[in-house]
This record gives C-alpha cells, sequence and structure tokens, in this order.
C-alpha cells in the first residue's frame, strides 16, 4: 500500500503531529465518559454478548461477571435490565439466591423485554422461597399470578403458592391438564 504519511513530514515534525492528534482523540472521549479515563474498548452491547456466550458455556462466574460488570459500566443501557434478567439467572443456577433476588429485582425494575418477565417473577420468587422470605415470595407469586395469568409460569406459581403459605401438604394436581 502506499507509505504513511508522516514518513513524508520532517522527522522533528513527526512526534509533535502525533502527540497534537493522541491530545485532540482524547479530550472528546474524556469530556463524555463519566468514570472510566480511558473509553471502553468493548462497549456495552459486545461486552452483554460475551457474558452471554459465558452463560451459554455454564460458565456462571464469568457470566455473571460479564453482565455485572456491563451493568455496571452502562446502568442505563436498554440491554441493562436484560443483562440483569441473566446474571439473576445464572446466580439461581449457582444456587446464589439473595444476588438472583437481586439481580432479578433490578431486571423487573427496569425496562426487560415483557417475554421476560413472568421468568424473571417465578424466578425471584423460586429464590425467595429457597431464603425463606415466605411473604415476599407470595408477593412475587401474587404478582406473576396478576399479571400473567394464562402463562406456564403462573401455573407453576399456582403450585408454588402453598408452599409460600407454609403448607407441609404436597400440592394438588391440577384438575384439568
Amino acid at each position: 500500500g502506499p507509505a504513511p504519511a508522516p514518513a513524508a513530514a520532517p522527522p522533528d515534525a513527526a512526534p509533535a503531529a502525533t502527540a497534537g492528534a493522541a491530545s485532540a482523540a482524547a479530550a472528546p472521549a474524556a469530556a463524555t465518559s463519566a468514570t472510566p479515563a480511558t473509553p471502553d474498548p468493548l462497549g456495552p452491547v459486545q461486552r452483554y454478548q460475551l457474558a452471554f456466550e459465558a452463560l451459554r458455556a455454564a460458565d456462571y462466574p464469568k457470566a455473571i461477571a460479564g453482565f455485572d460488570d456491563m451493568v455496571a459500566r452502562y446502568p442505563d443501557h436498554a440491554l441493562a435490565p436484560n443483562a440483569r434478567y441473566w446474571s439473576g439467572r445464572s446466580h439461581f443456577l449457582q444456587r446464589e439466591f439473595a444476588p438472583a433476588v437481586d439481580a432479578l429485582a433490578g431486571a423487573l425494575a427496569g425496562s426487560l423485554e415483557p417475554g421476560k418477565v413472568p421468568d424473571a417473577l417465578l424466578k425471584k420468587a423460586q429464590a425467595e422461597l429457597q431464603l425463606g422470605r415466605r411473604d415476599d415470595a407470595r408477593r412475587t407469586l401474587g404478582q406473576l399470578i396478576e399479571r400473567f395469568p394464562d402463562s406456564d409460569q403462573a401455573r407453576q406459581a399456582s403450585a408454588l403458592m402453598s408452599t409460600a403459605a407454609g403448607a407441609a401438604a404436597p400440592a394438588a394436581p391440577p384438575a384439568s391438564p
């Protein structure tokens, strides 16, 4: 290809030109980014995708770290509620129920994809039951049944309600399939 432009400049001019370009490039980045001094080389979408690849590979600790890092860097990004949801699901799969509840609650507080809401409510209630938080679980299950009465998750929630109520007897089988 053609020779780089700085090669044509006199040797003493090249460092000054390079330094000027570098500081000019750094200035806008510093002005727009809040905390990190250096611009993020990946960005929110790529961070989300890398965390999701870890999740699909069943590397839950890496997935959690990736989703949580993405949310910490970009809390207002459109993918942040989904990242919180998948972080919660990953914690749940690791049997880390308290962080699962927190992450799922964060996902539900944001603009989580509507299709994920029933599952987020169900997993949150299941984690709350594992933590012995029966009242919280009952409230979460009630929300799920009220908001998504025809969902598979609502049917599972109805079955869990007796557990949340503290009944020792097993739940009765559904009347019809």
